[in-house]
């Protein structure tokens, strides 16, 4: 499972230390969504918790496009594919 497999990464290492705090965020926020929703067993997600994936998702495009360390980019893309699994398949934000 892609969560798994994402639980047990290390963060990236920062090559774009100016990131570092933006993809923190981000990843919080896919993180969060992500627990709730496998603990709850793929139940659909509230409106808030929506709102929040997709600024989540968002915000980790902005990161990918200038992230320039390919740990980063590896990382914000798992990311983005389970935030879009999620969303329904198509590309949030």
């Amino acid at each position: 499972m892609l969560w798994e497999e994402h639980r047990h990464v290390p963060f990236p290492g920062l090559a774009d230390r100016d990131l570092f705090a933006d993809l923190v965020l981000a990843d919080d926020g896919v993180a969060g969504v992500m627990f709730w929703y496998v603990r709850n067993e793929g139940k659909a997600l509230t409106d808030q918790l929506r709102e929040r994936l997709v600024s989540s998702a968002r915000d980790l495009r902005w990161i990918r496009r200038r992230a320039r360390g390919r740990e980063a980019r590896t990382y914000v893309d798992r990311l983005l594919r389970m935030a879009d699994l999620i969303l329904g398949g198509s590309p949030a934000g």
